[in-house]
């Protein structure tokens, strides 16, 4: 089992994310702007480290989950969570450079869906509009 990344340590009482993005520049730049906008940042390079963190770590408030990962994908996480009673509550920010997977079924179970490139102020926002 491998964790997810810690990328930063933020007050006690911080929004805490997990970003699970198999993309690296993308990963960066959205940690980035959620460390700068106060949140206590997670990363997962794919979604089997995205279950292995929500499986054994603090859940976040936000997910912000990417589609198309290699091992697990977004929407196979995605429809983990909502099955998980302890989980339903995590806020899903589903995003994806396929604007066809939007209408897949399982896409219907996050609380927003963007499609790629989106940006990370833009994202910043709907996550704090979200968890409030």
């Amino acid at each position: 089992m491998m964790p997810a990344e810690i990328q930063t340590a933020a007050p006690v009482n911080a929004k805490r994310v997990l970003i699970a993005e198999d993309n690296a520049d993308l990963r960066k730049l959205f940690s980035y702007v959620f460390q700068k906008s106060g949140y206590a940042v997670h990363t997962a390079a794919d979604g089997q480290r995205a279950l292995d963190f929500l499986n054994t770590q603090p859940l976040p408030d936000v997910i912000i989950l990417d589609v198309n990962m290699p091992y697990v994908s977004g929407l196979d996480l995605l429809q983990h969570v909502r099955a998980t009673s302890t989980m339903k509550h995590v806020q899903v920010i589903l995003v994806s450079g396929n604007s066809t997977v939007e209408h897949a079924p399982e896409a219907a179970l996050a609380d927003l869906m963007l499609i790629k490139p989106v940006s990370p102020n833009d994202l910043v926002t709907l996550a704090d509009r979200l968890i409030i």
